[in-house]
């Protein structure tokens, strides 16, 4: 019988790296000997070191906190043999020919080679530390950003809202009129929306609220998709930009999801894309 050692396995740069730095396979006298990148065949079919660290990296995801061991390793090449057999055994009874696993084995090796291929453009388009800095330059530096801390009242009708201003104008309290009469999720909180810049609400809203005096609430209703809303302006203030280091992170994130963004549109410019059904209707079902 074959018997396998698998060596230690090297975690290096965040990036799992196998490194086999001893195996050894007990073969027959006068057997050839395997390839060193193969640590064991499946009735003829090899298991690569690679393949291998793929399995084995997947299968420490799914066990937070295992341990790299020997012991571990033989488990999960034992489990990999498994799997092929069975592989196997499903192509023997053609169950790869059935329409649904057809499909099913596209659409797996569609969306790896997508990840590959936005891995690839990215490392290659992503953009550099100098496009980032003259990028932050161009849209951060310098500039502050206004803050506001509010609370709001979120009612259906236009009346309703100024129904409630009337009691505001009257002295009511307006945390108490936002838990009573708010049909917001802020309402059990009396409104309270906490600090927000003004691009972080709509517009009609952010619009009211920078137009408004610290301590103040608003005299006519402010409308947005959502409904109607009274707002009041507890406090506002301006924060310094971010330095290019604090920003960095964010920046490079937006300016690769444009990088991404420019790269699909090409390719769907350039490709031939035909509509011949009704993607949201649902597959009939079989009889």
């Amino acid at each position: 019988m074959k018997s396998l050692k698998l060596a230690s396995i090297v975690m290096s740069a965040g990036l799992l790296t196998l490194a086999v730095q001893h195996s050894s396979f007990a073969e027959k006298k006068g057997a050839a000997a395997m390839p060193p990148d193969v640590l064991a065949t499946v009735n003829g079919k090899p298991i690569s070191k690679e393949m291998f660290a793929l399995y084995y990296r997947e299968r420490m995801k799914k066990v937070p906190g295992s341990e790299n061991t020997p012991q571990n390793q033989m488990a999960s090449i034992n489990e990999l043999i498994n799997s092929l057999l069975i592989a196997e055994d499903a192509e023997a009874k053609k169950l790869d020919q059935r329409p649904d696993v057809v499909a099913a084995l596209e659409l797996q090796k569609d969306q790896l080679l997508t990840q590959i291929a936005i891995q690839d453009y990215l490392k290659k388009h992503g953009p550099s530390d100098k496009e980032l800095k003259k990028e932050y330059d161009k849209t951060i530096a310098g500039k502050s950003t206004k803050e506001f801390k509010a609370r709001h009242i979120l009612v259906k009708t236009e009346d309703e809202a100024k129904a409630i201003i009337k009691q505001l104008d009257e002295g009511a309290d307006f945390a108490k009129l936002a838990k009573e009469k708010s049909t917001g999720p802020s309402g059990k909180t009396g409104g309270e929306l906490g600090w927000f810049a003004a691009d972080q609400m709509v517009a009609p809203f952010s619009e009211a609220v920078a137009k408004m005096k610290k301590g103040s609430h608003s005299k006519t209703p402010v409308k947005t998709q959502f409904g109607w809303h009274v707002i009041l302006l507890e406090d506002k203030r301006e924060t310094p930009a971010p330095t290019f280091e604090q920003a960095k992170a964010e920046l490079s994130l937006k300016m690769r999801r444009k990088a991404l963004e420019k790269y699909i549109s090409g390719l769907r410019k350039s490709a031939k894309i035909k509509f011949t059904g009704d993607a949201g209707a649902a597959p009939a079902k079989k009889k």
